[in-house]
């Protein structure tokens, strides 16, 4: 489930679970790769028929007692479908390049995959050993928390982007798939079509955030793309592609994150004289003081990574210490400022230290360390230099703003090769190292007073700052109001080297405090 090893179900496991044969050994053999972007390219296509993204076609899905997927003539099992696009380990998912954009990923493959992951929640015999060991795998990936206190914030997250005629629905039609054991209080979410619409989204998410999943489903909140009419707390659901302004990339997808403590801790209090006030448990960490100007760029690739990696040396460890002290230590964990800044852009995390993904990881971060001197030596600038001198390679053109000469595209070329060439023995550990990177590329390089370095959402600003919440997987961002003094609003979640694994819990004097939000 592309969470490291702990999380990668077996062979025989995964085929029971979508109702597929489990091949033999000779029969793999036999299989023969796909070369090429043709098939990821139809399978896009395929996914993106406007039948996987209805809402009435998810509840069909999730609740049908069998499910046979009818293309042209063929008849294809649902789980063969899906075992199209999931992850594997050692194999390279086909999507995971620049081609493919933050909707892509979150209107198209996750529409599939949600409904998949769900009816398979719902069907699993507990009582095999495929089921125990689904179980336990989704409820890591729930950070600890039962499937059944997961069910309303994940499904209205996972079937936020489906489309329905009445926006309300998005609401309402999920409500069949969710088993609620409270069924008096469930009486708050029956259908209704006489209140308001911000009355419905209000219930709702109030509802959900009172789960032991409630800090999970608050990262989806936040600042960036809200409705004027809701407070940063809640994400109108009902909105067309909601989750399009929120990174769904590393850290907010990577379960093994717990900086607030773990998930089941989590709770939160609204006020009884103002509906857009609510409360949780809270720690103040530092406020923002400085902020990267430089994103990474598009396309992404050896080349763009490299330069995000140098532009985060240069930030977070560019002025180390006033006397330029390049033995300066993280202050936090003691590791040498740059080490600490290339954990920062691979979201290092709990499972990184466990065996055997330790190892490869001590790999990626020996390569990440000097990719940008392989990369950007004056030897390579040198050898650019004769190149374009002898016009072995260099032509000038005029092009007009935003387009890439050709002159750039054979420098980038030449850096790229010199890349491979330098790491062509470690080319797959190269390439584990680009898709960590890959995932982190949609926030910003940010740093506090007290030095500490974060990956956080672009639209966080100088003087906001970082809280960790009860119970809340990663730090967040908060902003004072402006209108209401001692209240803040909630800007998102993000990532501060030091932090992910609930040390500040264990600091002397350690108390949460309660944080009003609006």
């Amino acid at each position: 489930m592309g969470q490291g090893d702990s999380m990668i179900l077996s062979g025989e496991s995964t085929a029971k679970l979508m109702g597929i044969p489990y091949p033999t050994d000779e029969e793999a053999d036999a299989i023969e790769d796909v070369e090429g972007d043709e098939w990821p390219a139809r399978y896009l296509e395929l996914i993106s028929a406007p039948w996987f993204h209805r809402l009435w076609v998810v509840q069909e899905f999730v609740l049908g007692r069998d499910v046979v997927m009818v293309v042209g003539r063929r008849h294809i099992p649902w789980g063969q479908l899906w075992a199209g696009s999931v992850w594997y380990k050692g194999v390279e998912w086909p999507w995971d390049s620049a081609e493919y954009t933050n909707e892509d990923l979150t209107g198209l493959f996750m529409s599939y995959n949600a409904m998949c992951l769900v009816r398979s929640c719902r069907l699993i015999d507990l009582n095999t050993p495929h089921g125990r060991e689904f179980h336990n795998t989704v409820k890591l990936l729930l950070c600890g928390v039962e499937m059944n206190q997961a069910n309303l914030p994940m499904c209205m997250v996972f079937f936020c982007s489906h489309g329905c005629t009445v926006p309300r629905d998005r609401y309402f039609g999920i409500l069949g798939m969710v088993d609620e054991d409270d069924k008096e209080k469930a009486l708050s979410l029956r259908p209704d079509y006489t209140s308001p619409m911000r009355d419905i989204t209000m219930r709702f998410w109030k509802y959900a955030l009172q789960t032991d999943s409630g800090g999970e489903l608050m990262l989806c909140a936040g600042l960036p793309g809200r409705a004027e009419e809701y407070p940063s707390w809640i994400r109108d659901l009902s909105a067309p592609k909601p989750l399009n302004h929120i990174w769904i990339g590393a850290p907010l997808s990577t379960a093994w994150h717990a900086a607030g403590g773990p998930a089941r801790t989590w709770s939160v209090d609204f006020s009884k004289d103002d509906t857009d006030q609510c409360f949780v448990q809270g720690y103040h960490i530092d406020d923002i003081t400085d902020k990267s100007p430089n994103g990474a760029s598009d396309p992404f690739n050896f080349v763009s990574m490299t330069r995000w990696m140098e532009e985060a040396f240069n930030f977070f460890a560019g002025t180390e210490t006033s006397d330029g002290d390049s033995n300066a230590l993280y202050p936090l964990t003691a590791d040498p400022v740059r080490e600490a800044a290339l954990k920062v852009v691979m979201d290092y995390n709990k499972q990184d230290t466990m065996s055997p993904d330790d190892k490869e990881f001590e790999d990626m971060l020996r390569i990440g360390l000097s990719l940008p001197r392989v990369a950007f030596s004056e030897h390579a600038k040198e050898e650019t230099a004769e190149e374009e001198i002898t016009g072995e390679k260099l032509v000038e053109e005029k092009t007009t703003e935003g387009e890439t000469t050709e002159e750039e595209s054979t420098e980038e070329e030449t850096i790229e090769e010199k890349i491979i060439s330098e790491f062509e023995d470690e080319i797959l550990t190269l390439q584990e190292l680009f898709l960590r990177v890959h995932k982190t590329r949609g926030l910003g390089y940010y740093k506090t007073g007290k030095g500490l370095f974060a990956l956080l959402p672009k639209e966080t600003c100088v003087g906001d700052s970082v809280w960790i919440l009860k119970g809340c997987r990663l730090p967040v961002v908060l902003r004072p109001s402006i209108s209401h003094r001692g209240s803040h609003e909630f800007v998102g979640g993000g990532y501060v080297y030091g932090i992910m694994n609930g040390e500040m819990l264990e600091k002397p004097q350690f108390e949460w405090q309660e944080v009003s939000l609006r």
